[in-house]
């Protein structure tokens, strides 16, 4: 197989930071998205890989606007104090309020958010992603195989973790995960 495209490096680059600024539990996945992705650009140019790192953090500045959104009077999600430092920013980008509600489930009640997470995608998903990313889904299935059993790993990864993270709505956590399937 030929190495990736220098272009595909960086623009992964850069999702992996904005994924990043939408959770931290992508992290969960990096075992599967590293062989995958980053071993075949192992013999881009070191240029390659700054500008890909580079594109990461630029990914990763929507966590800026959290020290803005801190200081307003009534911030209308974040409820924790303002951010004042970088230690504090670096707690907040990490999930460490969240950080109670991973595993926090009992296992009698993680059983059944595994058995009723499909009616909830189903009722909490926009319909057009969900039938988008099936189609997807079927066409990798049909014509790459490694690429289907990655999302599929990466899907029932997501889903194991959102039955188990203690929040009344789980199935959000899908959402990224809707365009890269469809």
């Amino acid at each position: 197989p030929r190495p990736p495209h220098a272009s595909g490096l960086v623009v992964a680059g850069l999702l992996l930071g904005l994924t990043m600024s939408h959770h931290m539990g992508v992290l969960i996945l990096l075992p599967l998205m590293v062989p995958f992705a980053v071993w075949p650009a192992r013999r881009q140019p070191l240029r390659v890989w700054l500008a890909a790192a580079a594109a990461w953090l630029v990914g990763l500045t929507p966590n800026l606007l959290l020290i803005v959104f801190s200081h307003r009077p009534d911030p209308p999600v974040i409820w924790w104090p303002p951010v004042e430092t970088i230690g504090e920013l670096l707690r907040v980008m990490s999930g460490g309020p969240f950080k109670k509600l991973l595993f926090a489930v009992p296992l009698d009640r993680a059983a059944v958010n595994l058995a009723i997470f499909p009616f909830r995608l189903f009722f909490g998903l926009p319909l057009v992603g969900l039938f988008a990313a099936l189609a997807g889904l079927f066409v990798a299935l049909r014509d790459d195989r490694p690429v289907f059993l990655l999302l599929g790993a990466i899907i029932a990864i997501t889903v194991v973790h959102a039955a188990n993270y203690d929040v009344l709505d789980p199935e959000v956590f899908l959402l990224p995960a809707l365009p890269a399937a469809a």
